[in-house]
């Protein structure tokens, strides 16, 4: 993955290939705080990419649940910014799918990601 913040652009050469990108869904599960919404959402701001969607709400069991979607990200940046969610105190799980897997009313069929955070007793 190339930080464009220090000049280490892969686009930049012409002679590289482009690589595949897709739209992937993020499905998030945390723990309900304050703060909760802007701790996920400045994970995306590594995407360098806004974001196509973006909800989060409280599920009637007290957790708060957040969708993401973000396009033009390649399969190593779903997965950085999936690893990033976890190490959120207050993420319990994540899921990445590449959009086009995704039914309607129906969840993830192929996770690219599946991170569980580990809980504290």
């Amino acid at each position: 993955m190339a930080d464009v913040y220090a000049g280490d652009d892969d686009r930049s050469d012409p002679r590289s290939p482009a690589r595949a990108t897709a739209t992937y869904d993020f499905n998030v599960s945390a723990d309900t705080q304050p703060d909760v919404v802007s701790r996920i959402a400045i994970q995306f701001s590594y995407a360098n990419e806004a974001a196509r969607y973006f909800e989060c709400r409280t599920n009637p069991d007290g957790a708060a649940g957040a969708r993401i979607r973000i396009a033009g990200a390649t399969p190593e940046l779903a997965d950085v910014l999936a690893r990033k969610l976890s190490r959120l105190t207050c993420v319990n799980e994540i899921i990445a799918t590449p959009a086009s897997a995704m039914k309607p009313d129906s969840g993830p069929e192929r996770p690219v990601s599946t991170v569980a955070t580990p809980t504290t007793m």
